[in-house]
């Protein structure tokens, strides 16, 4: 992994604190909030260097107490940001996710009425969905298909290229 892209990650770590700090003082709707908040302002950039240094400069960017601010959430919510006791909760998250689709996946991983429901890969989409009954059909059809305990997999590698600016 090229190490700007590892420092992109350690990064992000930063940002997941916060969101662990969030869900546990406010709730997961806070989670959903600041997860589409830093998407917007990672995936939406337009510079025109390659699209690794957009992606980990876009990452780096991303400053968590404009986010708040914008959002309306507790300002001291950025202390955990640095604070590596949040570290533990990450790490336990991601590794029941993990135990829920099972080994040999990466991400996304989403999960359907935890804790004893299940969860699937992706979905590994190349467009945003163009309006809500379409985004809402599509959720509902991965709920289908992550109802069927016989169900584990479907792939399609070839597909238009994904439609967000940061790689374009």
């Amino acid at each position: 992994m090229p190490a700007a892209m590892r420092d992109a990650q350690l990064h992000s770590r930063r940002f997941q604190r916060v969101c662990a700090a969030a869900r546990a003082r406010i709730g997961n709707g806070a989670v959903g909030e600041l997860y589409r908040a830093f998407g917007e302002r990672v995936w939406y950039d337009r510079s025109d260097a390659d699209v690794t240094t957009r992606f980990t400069d876009a990452v780096r960017r991303v400053d968590v107490v404009e986010v708040l601010a914008a959002l309306d959430l507790p300002a001291d919510l950025a202390d955990a940001a640095d604070d590596t006791s949040w570290d533990p909760v990450i790490v336990a998250e991601s590794d029941e996710a993990f135990r829920r689709t099972g080994p040999d996946v990466g991400t996304p991983i989403i999960s359907f009425d935890p804790p004893s429901g299940t969860s699937l890969f992706g979905p590994v989409i190349s467009a945003v969905p163009a309006d809500d009954e379409t985004a809402l059909a599509l959720h509902d059809a991965l709920r289908t298909l992550a109802r069927y305990p016989g169900f584990s997999e479907l792939k399609r590698s070839a597909r238009p290229p994904l439609d967000l600016p940061l790689f374009r």
